[in-house]
């Protein structure tokens, strides 16, 4: 008899601990069941914040490339005139390559009448002076061409002082935060050379 009560006994415990198991089990799985939804939702507001920063980051980066790269353009313009003027010496002390004093029409100072050549100097020989008109010129139209509404003067500080000023401008990029903004910035580059 002692065996047949200790087989009664241990066998309703079992399902007893069974039962309370299974019990806690199922609270537990009902009170984690919601946080991992949670967990969720959170995890993508954050992972869509950090998209939204990077797309932002992008647009910046674009657009001060592009600064950068009409910076580069007006470099290069304004030395392509000093290297003109270094192969026409004779034209430069006529005084034939100062230019530019006057107002464009798109209120950048600058060129007043884009100088025009008569003359191809590429394909037949020229005086100084229509060498000089000449690259005067192409210079305003590579200003035109690689530059936005852009604009150029040569000056003379001295007897060998020569200064170009270009300007160009240039469309922000626009955003509702822009939107009282002006919608065009201005830019200029100043170099001075002695020759």
């Amino acid at each position: 008899m002692i065996t047949r009560a200790a087989v009664r006994m241990t066998v309703p415990e079992t399902l007893r601990s069974r039962s309370r198991i299974a019990a806690c089990c199922k609270t537990n799985r009902l009170r984690y069941a919601g946080f991992t939804l949670l967990e969720t939702m959170v995890s993508f507001v954050i992972l869509g914040v950090g998209l939204l920063g990077i797309a932002a980051l992008q647009g910046n980066a674009l657009r001060y490339s592009n600064q950068a790269y009409l910076r580069s353009q007006a470099v290069i313009v304004a030395y392509d005139i000093f290297e003109r003027m270094r192969a026409n010496p004779v034209g430069v002390t006529g005084g034939h390559y100062v230019y530019g004093a006057g107002e464009s029409d798109d209120a950048l100072p600058g060129f007043g009448e884009r100088p025009v050549a008569t003359i191809d100097c590429t394909s037949r020989s020229c005086t100084p002076q229509q060498l000089a008109l000449f690259d005067m010129a192409k210079w305003s139209q590579s200003i035109s061409e690689l530059l936005p509404s852009g604009s150029g003067s040569l000056s003379t500080a001295g007897k060998n002082e020569y200064t170009v000023t270009i300007h160009w401008m240039e469309q922000p990029n626009m955003s509702p935060v822009d939107e009282g903004a002006p919608n065009k910035r201005y830019h200029s580059l100043v170099i001075s050379v002695t020759m």
